[in-house]
């Protein structure tokens, strides 16, 4: 009898033992903070897109999304299990579309690109021109433009995008002894098997062209400010996302003149484009229907602002 209820008393105390360990941790937790995840938060701390159809002045469009890549930030190896995460930005906030814990891996950066494509792998992303999306690559920053580092204890990353595609713009206007009226409906790059680039493949980790296609022959068409020009309205900007190059030879352009297209063929002068670079050239109509270009202002487009264009401006 007396062998029966030590047993009893020490099984007792065992099991006080070990609930007061168990509520000495959960109170320890609670005052402590502590917490078994450690979530990665993304903010966007820059850019200036200029899409005009979706994006305004110098941020995302509302209910648009792009994917992240978390890479280890030793050997720069993509983490597998955290790579192109559909990330939606809406009124200013991001929010991932599942959960990155960052208390199981080191010292990690925080790649992107907008807009996010479910095919999208960090060292081979589809871009294209014809398109004209204003595709952008990013990576998490300091204010001062470096790399930094996001872990368990700095669990937010602040995206700074860039421009991928470079931009033209034209300014086409008419020359002083020309007083005709033009109605323009489109103005395309063309060219077939040599220039301009169609399509290509990026590496968002260093941002490289992976390589570039001139693809089946089909316009790259500006986006334009207008669709005429007389004497109220005396100059068209048309605007032109490329995939960055140096071409060898010049570009054929074709502007449509009240429905009848006219080529002016090596019309774009060869240039280096770059990623992120805005080039303007300003265009004359001569009094015969001639064009000329006449010089060329070369802007970095990622610290421009953007607003709507008008003859002043240049």
């Amino acid at each position: 009898m007396t062998k029966y209820i030590k047993i009893n008393l020490l099984t007792v105390f065992v099991s006080m033992a070990v609930l007061t360990t168990a509520c000495d941790n959960l109170i320890d937790d609670r005052t402590s903070g502590k917490t078994t995840e450690a979530l990665l938060e993304v903010e966007v701390n820059g850019l200036n897109p200029l899409y005009r159809s979706v994006i305004e002045g110098s941020t995302l469009p509302d209910d648009s999304s792009f994917g992240i890549y978390v890479v280890n930030s030793a050997s720069f190896e993509l983490i597998k299990d955290y790579s192109n995460v559909e990330t939606f930005y809406s009124g200013g906030k991001c929010r991932l579309s599942r959960n990155v814990d960052l208390s199981c891996v080191d010292n990690t950066f925080v790649y992107a690109f907008y807009p996010y494509t479910s095919s999208g792998n960090l060292d081979s992303i589809l871009i294209d021109a014809i398109s004209q999306t204003d595709y952008l690559w990013g990576r998490s920053v300091a204010s001062n433009g470096s790399l930094t580092h996001v872990n368990a204890s700095n669990t937010k990353a602040n995206i700074h995008f860039e421009h991928i595609m470079a931009l033209i713009t034209l300014r086409i206007h008419k020359s002083e002894d020309n007083s005709r009226t033009y109605m323009i409906p489109s103005i395309s790059f063309d060219g077939d098997g040599w220039a301009p680039f169609r399509s290509a493949y990026v590496n968002v980790l260093d941002r490289t062209f992976v390589n570039k296609n001139y693809e089946q022959f089909q316009p790259i068409e500006g986006t334009l400010s207008s669709n005429t020009i007389d004497d109220t309205n005396d100059v068209i900007y048309a605007d032109f996302l490329i995939i960055p190059y140096k071409p060898e030879s010049n570009w054929p352009l074709c502007i449509n003149f009240s429905g009848e297209k006219q080529y002016f063929w090596d019309a774009m002068p060869a240039g280096d484009y770059e990623s992120g670079k805005h080039y303007i050239y300003d265009c004359v109509i001569l009094a015969d229907n001639t064009l000329t270009i006449k010089s060329c202002q070369i802007e970095e487009w990622s610290v421009i602002d953007m607003p709507e264009r008008n003859a002043e401006v240049f």
